[in-house]
């Protein structure tokens, strides 16, 4: 198995398993509440398209992998991998929810900086492991 694979599958594991943790349990609530009015909610619960998922995370894993460990020294420690990567998700997760907001009624300022927020976690988590 290449490095880049290996790289490319334990990014993406890092941000399913993190996200179905936040979303599926921690924060499942908020984001039904949140998105009640325009979400994928089905009979009061949260039931996002799965298959398209797991594309974001696929893409997501290719921006980690191909944008920000390039960027890194050999002699990078694990909080720049993490600030590197926390950055790749402001931009992702910023343009995103931020379009969202411009575009989308009743998308919250609140939701906005949630999940921009889980979004630099998340993907600067992913940089680091």
């Amino acid at each position: 198995m290449s490095l880049n694979f290996k790289l490319y599958l334990v990014a993406f594991l890092s941000f399913v398993v993190a996200d179905t943790i936040w979303i599926g349990f921690v924060m499942k609530n908020f984001y039904t509440q949140q998105m009640i009015n325009f979400g994928r909610i089905f009979e009061g619960k949260f039931e996002p398209l799965l298959w398209a998922a797991l594309i974001v995370y696929l893409v997501l894993s290719i921006g980690v992998v191909d944008f920000v460990l390039p960027k890194l020294a050999a002699d990078s420690n694990l909080l720049s991998s993490f600030l590197t990567g926390a950055l790749l998700g402001l931009v992702v997760y910023g343009t995103y929810d931020f379009t969202n907001l411009a575009t989308v009624k009743d998308y919250s300022l609140t939701l906005t900086f949630v999940d921009v927020g889980w979004g630099m976690f998340v993907t600067g988590l992913a940089s680091a492991v």
